[in-house]
């Protein structure tokens, strides 16, 4: 396999309490790794965007 096609993965098992939790499994490849990073650097600023758009629009009406 290429680098950029080699597969990552991870394994989380969260307890909480004794009887409440979570097994969480997790495989991406480097290329699935930076997709998810511009993904959620769009979002981000995106709602960058829209906050500072209500802050503005929030001075100009009247009280």
């Amino acid at each position: 396999m290429g680098l950029l096609s080699d597969p990552q993965s991870t394994e989380l098992d969260l307890r909480v309490g004794r009887q409440s939790g979570a097994r969480i499994s997790l495989r991406v490849t480097p290329v699935g790794l930076l997709s998810i990073a511009i993904l959620v650097s769009a979002i981000l600023l995106s709602t960058r965007a829209l906050v500072g758009t209500a802050i503005r629009e929030g001075k100009h009406k009247p009280s």
